[in-house]
């Protein structure tokens, strides 16, 4: 994690590109693992300070965007909500840009059926607004 920002940004870009593709993956086992395996490692940027004016963490949280967006499972949407709101909850002093991609989630879930998706984001967002 001491590598210069710029160089995690190049990885990233191949990085995202991989875990979108392998957590839209039918195998619902590899699908939740890759998830798991990206909830630690934005967990790992999420806990460090954000620069004024890089919008990283936004850009590590799009892969939970994307495979929101574009996954027919439900398990998968309702692991991605409940990553999300662990990650907001544990550490909504530290995010910055990565709002974008939280309320991004949060709205896709909302816009969902699945009442669970719902209870978990409003929960999530009153327990961020409420913080001291």
């Amino acid at each position: 994690m001491n590598h210069i920002r710029l160089v995690w940004s190049r990885i990233w870009n191949v990085l995202s590109e991989f875990f979108v593709s392998v957590g839209l993956s039918e195998n619902l086992s590899v699908a939740i693992f890759v998830m798991d395996s990206l909830r630690q490692l934005v967990m790992k940027f999420l806990e460090r300070e954000e620069l004024a004016n890089y919008n990283f963490q936004n850009e590590f949280l799009k892969p939970f965007v994307v495979i929101m967006q574009k996954s027919n499972s439900s398990e998968i949407c309702e692991l991605i909500v409940r990553c999300v709101s662990q990650m907001v909850l544990s550490c909504v002093n530290h995010v910055k840009s990565g709002w974008k991609s939280v309320f991004m989630v949060f709205t896709t879930a909302v816009a969902d059926d699945r009442s669970l998706h719902c209870l978990l984001t409003i929960y999530t967002w009153k327990k961020c607004t409420l913080r001291d």
